[in-house]
């Protein structure tokens, strides 16, 4: 996905895989990152390699980079979102009916829509639509 992107354009020392790895072992650690240079040297920590902070910048700065960070967290989601919400058809959950759940709440609705959609709380703002979650 990095190539269609356009993030990869030639094969060098600096794979997508490791940079995005990289960045994510930076981040979402102890908060110490607070600069480029340290997501630079937490990259060549991770990696052994020795590549320079311009190279390594210059991956950085690519406009391809937000598009596959979105790509691969909506990858994630897709992925660990449906494990959480639906029971594997060879599991035994899966013999028990569908329940239907209401978390309490419910959409605001527009003053100007009022009329047409009277919610509860007619006083505030109205709302309408309680949200199900089919499991």
């Amino acid at each position: 996905m990095a190539e269609q992107l356009g993030f990869t354009i030639r094969q060098r020392n600096i794979h997508p895989l490791d940079f995005i790895l990289s960045l994510i072992a930076a981040l979402g650690g102890d908060g110490s990152s607070r600069t480029q240079a340290c997501l630079h040297r937490k990259f060549n920590e991770l990696t052994g390699l020795d590549v320079s902070y311009h190279s390594w910048a210059n991956q950085a700065k690519k406009e391809a980079l937000p598009t596959l960070i979105l790509w691969l967290w909506m990858q994630c989601l897709e992925i660990f979102s449906r494990k959480v919400m639906v029971f594997d058809e060879n599991s035994p959950f899966s013999e028990f009916d569908h329940i239907l759940i209401q978390d309490g709440s419910s959409q605001v609705v527009y003053d100007a829509l009022k009329d047409a959609f009277p919610g509860r709380f007619s006083a505030v703002s109205p709302a309408a639509d309680a949200y199900l979650y089919d499991s």
